[in-house]
């Protein structure tokens, strides 16, 4: 049987950046997509393969957020063991 690589925990991402990261989170998501959309245009894709990228891109977005929340928590914790 194959083994399972090790997994990182959900992070939750209320309190980081002083509560403030909701505001940023809203904006990171609509930048995020939007971002996405117009680099596959850019790139010449026809405009309904753009939005099926860009919708098949909130995935790795997330991935990115809790990667950002999981190293800020680290950061904080190395920090309070000093």
């Amino acid at each position: 049987m194959a083994q399972r690589s090790k997994t990182r925990p959900y992070v939750p991402v209320d309190d980081i950046l002083g509560g403030y990261y909701q505001i940023y989170r809203r904006l990171f998501f609509m930048f995020g997509i939007a971002s996405v959309y117009f680099l596959t245009t850019y790139l010449g894709a026809p405009t309904w393969l753009a939005i099926i990228a860009s919708g098949l891109s909130i995935g790795p977005l997330f991935r990115a957020e809790q990667r950002y929340a999981f190293n800020r928590v680290e950061a904080a914790l190395s920090s309070d063991e000093k």
